[in-house]
Protein backbone atom coordinates (compact mmCIF):
# COMPACT_ATOMS: atom_id res chain seq x y z
CA UNK A 1 0.00 0.00 0.00
CA UNK A 2 2.59 2.45 1.01
CA UNK A 3 4.37 1.49 -2.21
CA UNK A 4 1.30 2.81 -4.05
CA UNK A 5 1.22 6.43 -2.63
CA UNK A 6 4.59 6.59 -3.60
CA UNK A 7 4.42 5.78 -7.06
CA UNK A 8 0.50 8.02 -7.56
CA UNK A 9 2.64 11.02 -5.78
CA UNK A 10 5.28 10.88 -8.01
CA UNK A 11 3.11 10.71 -10.88
CA UNK A 12 1.39 14.02 -9.49
CA UNK A 13 4.52 15.70 -8.75
CA UNK A 14 5.39 14.62 -12.49
CA UNK A 15 2.18 16.24 -14.06
CA UNK A 16 2.35 19.28 -11.84
CA UNK A 17 5.93 19.92 -13.23
CA UNK A 18 4.77 18.77 -16.56
CA UNK A 19 2.28 21.63 -16.82
CA UNK A 20 4.60 24.48 -15.74
CA UNK A 21 7.63 23.99 -18.17
CA UNK A 22 7.12 26.97 -20.77
CA UNK A 23 6.16 30.30 -20.59
CA UNK A 24 2.54 31.14 -20.90
CA UNK A 25 1.10 32.14 -24.01
CA UNK A 26 0.83 36.16 -24.90
CA UNK A 27 -2.32 37.60 -25.43
CA UNK A 28 -3.19 38.45 -28.49
CA UNK A 29 -4.88 41.81 -29.62
CA UNK A 30 -6.42 42.86 -32.91
CA UNK A 31 -4.98 45.07 -35.39
CA UNK A 32 -7.19 48.22 -34.64
CA UNK A 33 -6.74 47.68 -30.41
CA UNK A 34 -5.64 51.11 -30.33
CA UNK A 35 -8.75 53.51 -31.42
CA UNK A 36 -11.37 49.87 -30.74
CA UNK A 37 -14.05 50.46 -27.72
CA UNK A 38 -17.38 51.97 -26.41
CA UNK A 39 -17.43 55.61 -26.74
CA UNK A 40 -19.82 58.03 -25.35
CA UNK A 41 -20.75 60.38 -27.55
CA UNK A 42 -23.30 63.28 -27.78
CA UNK A 43 -24.71 64.34 -31.10
CA UNK A 44 -24.80 68.30 -31.79
CA UNK A 45 -26.61 70.03 -34.63
CA UNK A 46 -24.30 71.73 -36.87
CA UNK A 47 -26.43 74.73 -37.33
CA UNK A 48 -26.73 76.01 -33.90
CA UNK A 49 -24.91 73.69 -31.94
CA UNK A 50 -27.82 72.45 -29.80
CA UNK A 51 -27.64 68.82 -28.51
CA UNK A 52 -30.14 66.22 -30.32
CA UNK A 53 -28.79 63.31 -28.76
CA UNK A 54 -27.15 62.92 -25.60
CA UNK A 55 -24.59 60.44 -24.01
CA UNK A 56 -24.76 57.23 -26.06
CA UNK A 57 -22.56 54.52 -26.51
CA UNK A 58 -20.65 54.14 -29.95
CA UNK A 59 -18.59 50.95 -30.37
CA UNK A 60 -15.46 50.82 -32.37
CA UNK A 61 -14.45 47.52 -33.64
CA UNK A 62 -11.61 45.57 -36.04
CA UNK A 63 -13.20 44.27 -38.73
CA UNK A 64 -13.61 40.25 -39.66
CA UNK A 65 -10.73 40.58 -41.83
CA UNK A 66 -8.48 42.34 -38.61
CA UNK A 67 -6.58 44.38 -41.18
CA UNK A 68 -4.92 47.72 -39.71
CA UNK A 69 -6.77 49.72 -42.28
CA UNK A 70 -10.27 49.47 -41.82
CA UNK A 71 -12.37 49.35 -38.38
CA UNK A 72 -15.97 48.70 -38.10
CA UNK A 73 -18.42 51.26 -36.15
CA UNK A 74 -21.87 50.32 -34.47
CA UNK A 75 -24.10 53.10 -32.96
CA UNK A 76 -25.84 49.97 -31.04
CA UNK A 77 -29.53 51.58 -31.96
CA UNK A 78 -28.72 55.02 -30.17
CA UNK A 79 -29.43 56.79 -33.02
CA UNK A 80 -29.21 55.55 -36.59
CA UNK A 81 -29.36 52.04 -36.01
CA UNK A 82 -25.71 51.22 -38.42
CA UNK A 83 -23.14 49.01 -38.21
CA UNK A 84 -20.67 50.06 -41.19
CA UNK A 85 -16.62 49.87 -42.44
CA UNK A 86 -14.52 52.59 -42.06
CA UNK A 87 -11.07 53.49 -43.16
CA UNK A 88 -9.02 54.27 -40.08
CA UNK A 89 -5.26 55.65 -40.23
CA UNK A 90 -3.57 54.23 -36.78
CA UNK A 91 -0.84 56.39 -37.04
CA UNK A 92 -2.59 59.74 -36.51
CA UNK A 93 -5.79 58.21 -35.26
CA UNK A 94 -8.27 59.47 -37.87
CA UNK A 95 -10.96 57.75 -39.58
CA UNK A 96 -13.67 58.52 -42.41
CA UNK A 97 -15.31 56.73 -45.06
CA UNK A 98 -17.97 57.79 -47.50
CA UNK A 99 -21.21 55.25 -48.42
CA UNK A 100 -20.28 52.59 -46.37
CA UNK A 101 -22.96 49.94 -46.36
CA UNK A 102 -24.75 49.55 -42.98
CA UNK A 103 -25.35 45.80 -42.15
CA UNK A 104 -28.24 46.14 -40.51
CA UNK A 105 -30.21 47.70 -43.81
CA UNK A 106 -33.19 45.95 -44.16
CA UNK A 107 -33.78 42.68 -47.03
CA UNK A 108 -37.43 41.85 -47.51
CA UNK A 109 -38.86 38.90 -45.41
CA UNK A 110 -38.32 35.45 -46.83
CA UNK A 111 -41.75 34.23 -45.15
CA UNK A 112 -44.40 34.37 -45.09
CA UNK A 113 -44.60 33.77 -48.56
CA UNK A 114 -46.28 35.69 -51.30
CA UNK A 115 -47.53 35.86 -54.59
CA UNK A 116 -44.99 35.36 -57.60
CA UNK A 117 -45.15 39.29 -59.04
CA UNK A 118 -45.54 40.99 -55.01
CA UNK A 119 -43.76 43.79 -55.07
CA UNK A 120 -41.53 45.08 -51.88
CA UNK A 121 -40.05 47.68 -50.67
CA UNK A 122 -38.13 48.11 -47.78
CA UNK A 123 -35.68 50.57 -46.04
CA UNK A 124 -37.56 52.88 -44.20
CA UNK A 125 -36.44 52.02 -40.86
CA UNK A 126 -32.33 52.07 -41.18
CA UNK A 127 -29.80 53.68 -42.92
CA UNK A 128 -28.38 52.10 -46.36
CA UNK A 129 -25.25 53.77 -45.77
CA UNK A 130 -23.14 56.10 -43.81
CA UNK A 131 -20.64 59.03 -44.30
CA UNK A 132 -18.24 59.42 -41.87
CA UNK A 133 -15.69 62.78 -42.19
CA UNK A 134 -13.28 64.23 -40.17
CA UNK A 135 -13.03 61.24 -37.64
CA UNK A 136 -10.36 61.71 -35.11
CA UNK A 137 -9.49 60.01 -31.55
CA UNK A 138 -7.63 61.83 -29.07
CA UNK A 139 -5.48 60.33 -26.81
CA UNK A 140 -6.15 61.32 -23.09
CA UNK A 141 -7.95 64.60 -23.59
CA UNK A 142 -10.75 64.22 -21.95
CA UNK A 143 -11.62 65.29 -18.66
CA UNK A 144 -14.89 63.23 -17.59
CA UNK A 145 -17.02 63.54 -14.43
CA UNK A 146 -14.98 60.28 -12.30
CA UNK A 147 -11.67 63.00 -12.26
CA UNK A 148 -9.63 60.78 -14.59
CA UNK A 149 -8.95 61.32 -17.89
CA UNK A 150 -10.22 59.71 -21.19
CA UNK A 151 -9.33 59.73 -25.08
CA UNK A 152 -11.65 62.02 -26.93
CA UNK A 153 -13.22 61.36 -30.22
CA UNK A 154 -15.43 63.71 -32.87
CA UNK A 155 -16.83 62.91 -35.94
CA UNK A 156 -18.95 64.21 -38.45
CA UNK A 157 -21.73 61.64 -40.01
CA UNK A 158 -24.31 61.60 -42.03
CA UNK A 159 -27.39 58.65 -42.86
CA UNK A 160 -28.22 58.25 -46.29
CA UNK A 161 -31.49 56.75 -46.96
CA UNK A 162 -32.41 54.62 -49.92
CA UNK A 163 -35.91 52.50 -50.24
CA UNK A 164 -35.02 49.57 -52.18
CA UNK A 165 -38.12 47.67 -54.19
CA UNK A 166 -37.83 43.75 -55.03
CA UNK A 167 -40.37 41.77 -56.84
CA UNK A 168 -41.25 37.80 -55.32
CA UNK A 169 -40.43 36.17 -58.82
CA UNK A 170 -40.31 32.24 -57.78
CA UNK A 171 -40.57 30.00 -54.23
CA UNK A 172 -38.30 27.86 -52.61
CA UNK A 173 -39.60 25.32 -51.14
CA UNK A 174 -37.46 22.68 -48.56
CA UNK A 175 -38.54 19.47 -46.48
CA UNK A 176 -38.13 19.99 -43.04
CA UNK A 177 -39.92 16.74 -42.11
CA UNK A 178 -40.28 13.67 -43.80
CA UNK A 179 -42.50 11.46 -41.31
CA UNK A 180 -44.91 13.37 -41.59
CA UNK A 181 -44.16 15.46 -44.44
CA UNK A 182 -43.33 19.26 -44.02
CA UNK A 183 -42.09 22.02 -46.21
CA UNK A 184 -41.18 25.22 -45.95
CA UNK A 185 -41.69 27.99 -48.65
CA UNK A 186 -39.67 30.84 -48.67
CA UNK A 187 -39.83 33.81 -51.38
CA UNK A 188 -37.56 34.43 -54.01
CA UNK A 189 -36.56 37.75 -54.34
CA UNK A 190 -35.56 39.84 -57.92
CA UNK A 191 -34.31 43.26 -57.23
CA UNK A 192 -35.96 46.01 -58.98
CA UNK A 193 -34.92 49.40 -57.86
CA UNK A 194 -33.54 51.61 -55.53
CA UNK A 195 -34.50 55.70 -54.97
CA UNK A 196 -33.20 58.24 -52.95
CA UNK A 197 -35.35 58.34 -49.23
CA UNK A 198 -32.85 61.76 -48.42
CA UNK A 199 -29.80 62.27 -46.27
CA UNK A 200 -30.24 62.78 -42.99
CA UNK A 201 -27.24 64.87 -41.72
CA UNK A 202 -24.64 65.58 -41.17
CA UNK A 203 -24.42 66.06 -37.75
CA UNK A 204 -21.65 66.20 -35.67
CA UNK A 205 -20.61 63.96 -32.53
CA UNK A 206 -18.36 64.40 -29.86
CA UNK A 207 -17.63 62.50 -26.58
CA UNK A 208 -15.01 60.26 -24.51
CA UNK A 209 -14.28 56.72 -23.89
CA UNK A 210 -15.52 54.27 -21.69
CA UNK A 211 -13.80 54.34 -18.25
CA UNK A 212 -15.76 51.89 -16.76
CA UNK A 213 -15.90 54.11 -13.50
CA UNK A 214 -19.63 54.28 -12.33
CA UNK A 215 -19.35 58.17 -12.54
CA UNK A 216 -18.53 58.33 -16.15
CA UNK A 217 -21.33 55.84 -17.36
CA UNK A 218 -24.67 57.43 -19.00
Amino acid sequence: MKNKFSILFALLALGVMSCDLGDDPADGGTATEAVAGEYFTQLFDTIGGSVLVDYSLVTISNTAANTDNQIRINDNENVWGFNSVFNVNLADSTFSGEKAVSATYEKPALRPYLPVGTLVTVGADYPKYMTITGGRIFGGVAHVPSGTTADSIAFSATALYYLSTFEVVAWKIDTISKDPVKLDTSNVFQYIEEVEDGPDGPYFLSGYRRTGFLEDEH
